[in-house]
């Protein structure tokens, strides 16, 4: 497995525990420092002096992309996972994945999860039983975002599926760039309804307020990159997949439409070309509502028009 460490010296040592006392024993452990300033890399050389299963690397900093780019090219198991080193893991999460992956002959064998609140643990998704997928079906599944996610985190991987592909550097939002790429490629998915990893967020139901100008260009980027990859053989999803990216261009528009410097202007020009390529979509679009349809359709144009509609409709109504 592949966990990369950045400022966690208050969280490792938990995190670290969980995977070393696995009950499945036959593990690859490497651990990216990625040039953290604090005490977490000499954590992470405590931890491999006592179990010989553990590789630390230390390099300068680079990113979570980068980080797990180096794990990839380390790794040399049949089967690959993920851990954020902010995270926790149960200590049956990796006997359970392998033994369902081996018994379904699976390319990749995904776990449920839990979010951990400071005031509470919680699953974000209701499943029933083992579910087994092939390529198509498991794809659906993927971009319905209903069963299981992006995130790389839950699920073990064959290695082979990452001939080819990496993570890209210096872009947040990398899960999403990554895993349908591994999901064309697998011919079997497994599912366990078992929550086995611990995701730490502060507060999902307001993840939207910490969006930062980069994390929304990055997700309307990539999720527009998976759709031109996609939308021929997967037309089912073109639908459910544009209004996802109008949502997005929504909160960027509102979070940043009178921001005005040179990384605004890039990205909203970017945005805009997405946004052009999808017009007709977005216009007969039955779940889009015509207020907010019409201001996408504006700042496809041109984002002065969008913000002229938006005062006017201050002026008139009062913001509604």
């Amino acid at each position: 497995m592949i966990v990369p460490v950045y400022k966690v010296e208050k969280h490792i040592h938990r995190c670290l525990d969980s995977i070393v006392q696995q009950t499945y024993g036959n593990l690859e452990i490497i651990l990216i420092d990625d040039g953290s300033p604090d005490e977490s890399g000499r954590i992470c050389d405590e931890y491999a002096a006592k179990d010989p299963r553990i590789t630390v690397i230390h390099q300068q900093n680079g990113g979570i992309s980068d980080a797990r780019n180096k794990g990839l090219d380390k790794a040399r198991g049949e089967y690959i996972g993920f851990v954020d080193s902010d995270d926790w893991i149960h200590l049956e999460m990796y006997q359970e994945l392998v033994e369902i992956g081996f018994e379904h002959h699976a390319d990749i064998a995904i776990g449920g999860h839990n979010y951990v609140t400071k005031s509470r643990i919680f699953p974000p998704y209701q499943m029933h039983g083992i579910q087994i997928y092939h390529t198509r079906e498991a794809m659906i599944e993927l971009l319905r975002d209903e069963t299981f996610s992006n995130f790389m985190w839950n699920k073990i991987y064959k290695r082979d599926l990452f001939e080819g592909i990496r993570f890209p550097k210096g872009q947040v939002m990398e899960d999403m760039a990554v895993a349908y790429r591994l999901f064309l490629k697998a011919e079997k998915v497994v599912l366990h309804d078992r929550p086995l990893y611990y995701y730490v967020v502060d507060n999902p139901e307001s993840i939207s307020a910490n969006h930062t100008l980069d994390f929304l260009y990055d997700h309307i980027h990539f999720c527009a990159v998976r759709l031109e990859h996609l939308k021929a053989d997967y037309p089912e999803i073109i639908s459910r997949q544009v209004f996802l990216i109008v949502k997005l261009a929504r909160m960027f528009y509102a979070k940043y439409d009178r921001k005005r410097d040179v990384e605004y202007q890039k990205k909203n020009m970017s945005i805009r070309s997405v946004l052009k390529s999808y017009r007709k979509e977005i216009l007969f679009h039955k779940d889009i509502e015509k207020g907010p349809k019409l201001k996408i359709l504006l700042a496809s144009v041109d984002d002065r028009a969008m913000n002229g509609y938006i005062r006017m409709r201050h002026r008139l109504f009062g913001g509604k």
